[in-house]
């Protein structure tokens, strides 16, 4: 085990410990333009840790996405590597213990050594949830 690996599984016990299991669902959509609508349709779920937070104040992420944090409900969330076998995505549905669903708007991953450690992920909360 290299140290960074190391590193990712230090951040998966605190995290496994503080936090809660989540989903991150990468949402794929089709286009038919027989009858010109578009369908969404999951294609990947991926389970792991993450601690999720109320954004109060605008960091370096949400800055350069130009959010209104509290209009748009914006969270940030902290979400452990290990477990993951893909990088989460903009545009994927991040879905709580609680079963409240977020979309990730952004992505920014800390993995020294191009060794994934952990993501910390904004997302906004789904007025509608995505069946």
């Amino acid at each position: 085990m290299s140290f960074y690996e190391g590193l990712a599984q230090t951040a998966l016990g605190l995290i496994k410990g503080k936090g809660q299991l989540v989903q991150i669902i990468k949402v794929s959509s089709d286009f038919d333009p027989v009858l010109g609508s578009v369908s969404n349709s999951s294609s990947d779920v991926q389970n792991c840790h993450a601690t999720i937070f109320p954004l109060r104040s605008p960091n370096r992420l949400s800055k350069a996405l130009n959010l209104d944090l509290v209009k748009e409900e914006v969270v940030e969330v902290i979400c452990e590597a290990v477990s993951l076998t893909t990088a989460p995505e903009a545009g994927s549905i991040l879905v709580d213990i609680l079963n409240v669903q977020y979309t990730i708007v952004g992505v920014d991953p800390l993995a020294p050594a191009g060794i994934p450690v952990m993501y910390t992920l904004i997302a906004k909360k789904n007025s509608k949830p995505i069946t």
